[in-house]
């Protein structure tokens, strides 16, 4: 059910594991080995959602609220990766993802782009991201993570990291 087992028992929930957690409202980097279980998502799962027996009795509604905006529906990640921040505040105003940022759209998007078939596409536009830090490092730590050894990857993670809490205090 849970991609990353985050539902440890009846009723509780390790956020830390969870990918609306990770995706939303965590600014660091997400952990390495949470990763490949994110797969595509770049902004919440829902998956418990699917198996809620409380949701069975849901039904699709017509408020336009909750209507997909933007093309989102049918965009590719590498497409999305290539948005800089103008883009990213022009096509998501009024969004609900507007308000976690370009950088951790960004840091989302490289994950799943990470956790994808490598195709030119995706090589072309890790190795064209220059627009910050986070892309850099986004670029490195999936390059190390296919050919490096698992403490280099770790020292790639480690700047992120500090790209992300730097890009905080700035901000």
């Amino acid at each position: 059910m849970c991609p990353t087992q985050a539902i440890v028992a009846p009723y509780q929930l390790d956020a830390r594991r969870c990918i609306s957690y990770l995706t939303i409202e965590h600014k660091g980097s997400i952990p390495e080995v949470l990763r490949p279980l994110i797969g595509n998502r770049v902004y919440g799962c829902d998956d418990c959602q699917l198996v809620c027996p409380w949701n069975r009795f849901a039904q699709i509604t017509g408020e336009a609220d909750f209507a997909v905006r933007n093309g989102l529906d049918d965009a590719a990640l590498v497409e999305l990766f290539g948005w800089d921040e103008q883009a990213f505040v022009t096509r998501l105003a009024g969004s609900a993802i507007h308000r976690i940022g370009h950088e951790r759209w960004l840091r989302n998007l490289a994950v799943g782009l990470g956790n994808a078939r490598t195709t030119p596409e995706i090589v072309a536009a890790f190795a064209g991201a220059r627009r910050s830090s986070v892309c850099a490092g986004a670029r490195s730590m999936w390059r190390g993570r296919r050919r490096a050894t698992a403490a280099s990857a770790e020292r790639v993670l480690m700047k992120v990291s500090k790209a992300l809490t730097q890009r905080r205090k700035e901000n």
